[in-house]
């Protein structure tokens, strides 16, 4: 089996990869290190480009991990997971990844409107959102679950959209003080 990991910058997606890799014996892709992108910088790549590069890349048992991972559009996977976070955590852990405020703010609101998942809704079928805000090991176990026992995890009904003003004030601020 064939499954992608996708959410906004900051959710934890890689490090849940990682996770779910070693307990299924799965090959971890990430999307950035094969299109050459270092960690923390951003390149522009077409769909098209990451599409081709990653269809001879794929094979089975693997787990492709970017938050672009939702606009493959391989029929081998067969689930795509978005990951999600309390836009106020993932404030705290942007910030301690030293993200520019406004790319802090533009992936913390794209967080709160549901961006990902709205996106990847649109192009896919088979999407299970799971949120990752505390606790790592139950998203890498729903995971697990999922792959082996096909066990949905429980629905992610979080309304992230109730900080949108919250968020907007704290970047307001601190660019009035900038």
């Amino acid at each position: 089996m064939i499954i992608a990991i996708s959410g906004t910058p900051g959710v934890g997606k890689s490090e849940v990869a990682k996770l779910v890799g070693k307990k299924l014996g799965y090959k971890v892709v990430e999307i950035n290190r094969l299109l050459n992108i270092p960690y923390g910088r951003e390149k522009e790549v077409s769909v098209r480009d990451m599409n081709k590069k990653l269809s001879v890349a794929l094979e089975d048992n693997t787990i492709i991990v970017s938050h672009l991972s939702h606009f493959l559009k391989d029929h081998r996977i067969k689930t795509f997971f978005v990951l999600r976070c309390s836009p106020l955590v993932l404030a705290e852990r942007l910030k301690k990844r030293n993200y520019s405020r406004k790319k802090a703010y533009d992936n913390v609101m794209f967080e709160a409107i549901d961006g990902e998942f709205l996106e990847a809704s649109r192009l896919h079928k088979n999407i299970i959102q799971l949120d990752n805000t505390k606790d790592i090991d139950k998203t890498v176990e729903s995971i697990v679950s999922f792959v082996k026992e096909r066990k949905r995890p429980e629905v992610f009904d979080e309304d992230y959209s109730k900080y949108i003003l919250s968020i907007e004030k704290t970047y307001k601020k601190q660019r009035s003080s900038a």
